[in-house]
């Protein structure tokens, strides 16, 4: 048994594909479990999967929001 198993298909599928450096896959599949209002572990894998393909604007919210930080000041 996985550490997986127990959880959504969708979020399992997303975490072994991030674990083994499948980052398009493992956004993709947790994406569509995101669609679905996952867990915030999906919103976590998913936010560093972007992170991992060069998508920083696109993950650094998501993961100030599961951190609890106040979003950063624009600069003027």
């Amino acid at each position: 048994m996985t550490d997986h198993e127990h959880l959504d298909p969708l979020i399992a599928a997303g975490i072994a594909a991030f674990e083994h450096g499948d980052y398009r896959e493992a956004r993709k599949r947790l994406a569509e479990a995101l669609k679905h209002g996952a867990e915030p572990r999906a919103r976590f894998y998913w936010a560093a999967a972007q992170y991992h393909l060069g998508n920083v604007h696109e993950a650094l919210p998501a993961l100030q929001e599961l951190a609890g930080a106040p979003p950063p000041v624009p600069e003027q």
